[in-house]
């Protein structure tokens, strides 16, 4: 029978699931991101334009500079090597192609990501409840 000090404790650890939740995720949802960049695809699944110089695959070590990170009970997933060289800063030459390699800030979660994202919340609730 669970006694009332587990029950309280039970609630009380709640305060730092979101916390668990997050730092779980952030490789996983760090290894999507970084299978799509490999393949040459947005966020979206939609292939990047070539490069126009040789029709080559543009950003073919892209993967290679993508991480994420958990911060309380935030993810992020941050794009090392400079914006200008990935064609992400915000102030872009709109003749040029843009090829998204990480959600932009306020874009829906992908699909994948949202799955992989409860699936781990579904894990770490089940560890607890274990």
């Amino acid at each position: 029978m669970t006694t009332l000090e587990e029950i309280i404790a039970d609630f009380r650890s709640l305060a730092t699931i979101d916390a668990e939740i997050a730092k779980a995720a952030a490789p996983r949802l760090e290894a999507i991101a970084k299978k799509r960049a490999a393949a040459g695809v947005d966020p979206g699944g939609v292939a990047w334009k070539p490069r126009k110089k040789d029709g080559g695959r543009a950003y073919a070590n892209a993967a290679e500079h993508v991480r994420a990170e958990s911060n309380g009970n935030i993810v992020t997933l941050v794009l090392e090597g400079g914006g200008e060289y990935f064609g992400q800063k915000a102030e872009r030459d709109a003749s040029l192609p843009q090829r998204k390699i990480i959600p932009n800030v306020g874009d829906a979660l992908p699909t994948d990501m949202r799955d992989e994202l409860a699936a781990v919340t579904a894990e770490v609730l089940a560890r607890r409840s274990a």
